[in-house]
């Protein structure tokens, strides 16, 4: 049997609403699906399908994820957002999402600009 991974950790990972994949179930137009209980299923390799189809790249993460690896809180991390203040970022529908390289990279310039 092949590994699954559930849609509600698609849409953590990625970002996505619950419709899209819905509408990818419907129209037939995405990767296999399995559903147990009241949960669907993919298989593990639909993840990468996801993942294309909104172009997000290995080391993306949403928001929440980001403030979460960043050690700062979620309101914490939209403000600094919103002032400009906080990593590189980008929208992919609903969703902000970050990379780890350009967090990395914030963080390195915030701890170097505070050693100065």
């Amino acid at each position: 049997m092949p590994q699954l991974i559930s849609a509600s950790e698609i849409r953590t990972k990625t970002g996505l609403s619950a419709g899209v994949l819905v509408t990818h179930r419907k129209h037939k137009t995405g990767p296999k699906w399995t559903r147990i209980g009241r949960e669907f299923f993919y298989e593990a390799s639909a993840l990468q399908f996801f993942m294309q189809a909104t172009d997000l790249i290995e080391g993306d993460m949403t928001e929440k994820a980001a403030a979460k690896f960043l050690g700062l809180g979620l309101v914490v991390m939209k403000r600094i957002r919103r002032e400009n203040l906080g990593p590189k970022h980008r929208r992919v529908g609903n969703a902000i999402i970050y990379n780890t390289r350009d967090m990395e990279a914030w963080l390195k310039h915030r701890l170097e600009s505070a050693g100065q």
